[in-house]
């Protein structure tokens, strides 16, 4: 990913720590360790860990433990020195089933979550945009999960989330 004209080489899953500045004006999180669980279109990353979920640019974090790739997603590729091989070699990765990039309780629907996700919460302040974001998460997929009246449930917390987060800004 290319944040403000650096190149990061984060991926989902990957272990990190907050070392830089934030979007909390006072700095309060330096040190805390947590997961990368997403990443919005603008470059920041959607960051988790045991005492918050928050969204950070990247120049905030520090790896600390890579995400190893599972064994069914390496494909191993037959040597040769034509390109056109190699593609042909790989032409089917992206029709085999997919549940870190491409859940399919995330395709059910004409459009992928995560493009409805991104184009819905463009238009949020910073702030918000994490809790709209899963509020929507939770309608798209509950149908498709064994609770979805829990799913239903999540997205009406998160929405209340953003609604008070936005209230204490008034």
């Amino acid at each position: 990913m290319i944040y403000e004209g650096k190149e990061y080489d984060f991926k989902l899953g990957d272990k990190v720590e907050i070392t830089g500045k934030t979007f909390r004006e006072h700095g309060g999180n330096f040190g805390v360790k947590g997961v990368i669980t997403g990443f919005w279109s603008d470059g920041n990353i959607i960051f988790h860990c045991d005492r918050f979920d928050a969204i950070y640019p990247p120049t905030s974090f520090k790896l600390i433990e890579e995400t190893p790739v599972p064994k069914e997603q390496i494909i191993p590729l037959k040597k040769s020195k034509k390109a056109h091989d190699l593609i042909n070699q790989t032409s089917n990765i992206t029709t085999q089933t997919d549940t870190v990039n491409s859940p399919s309780h995330y395709n059910q629907t004409k459009i992928e979550a995560i493009d409805i996700i991104e184009d819905v919460t463009a238009g949020y302040q910073s702030n918000v945009k994490y809790h709209i974001g899963n509020a929507i998460k939770y309608l798209i997929r509950a149908p498709f999960k064994n609770n979805t009246v829990e799913d239903l449930k999540k997205s009406v917390w998160y929405i209340q989330r953003a609604i008070e987060k936005l209230e204490g800004e008034e």
